[in-house]
């Protein structure tokens, strides 16, 4: 019995730690990238393409989610994937 608490003790520290190290990466990548100078100007003509573009994606991809937990939800599961879905409907 205290052989088992301490593997799943050792586990949740290395899941933890592994969390950690992926915070660390991440905000390093991001105080490179806020600090290297952008040269580059984008105008208004490029930015309604690629508005319409992203918003048309982000449209998509909450569509899908919705159907995926539409079709996911069996009475033995919470509702909270119904909810989900349904409110990126």
């Amino acid at each position: 019995m205290i052989l088992n608490k301490t593997l799943s003790n050792s586990n949740a520290f290395y899941k933890l730690s592994h969390v950690y190290r992926w915070l660390i990466v991440l905000f390093f990548s991001y105080i490179f990238l806020w600090f290297i100078p952008v040269r580059f100007d984008m105008g208004i003509e490029s930015f309604l393409p690629l508005h319409i573009a992203m918003e048309t994606i982000s449209i998509i991809i909450s569509m899908l989610i919705f159907a995926i937990s539409w079709n996911v939800y069996a009475y033995e599961r919470s509702g909270n994937i119904v909810f989900i879905g349904s409110v990126l409907f």
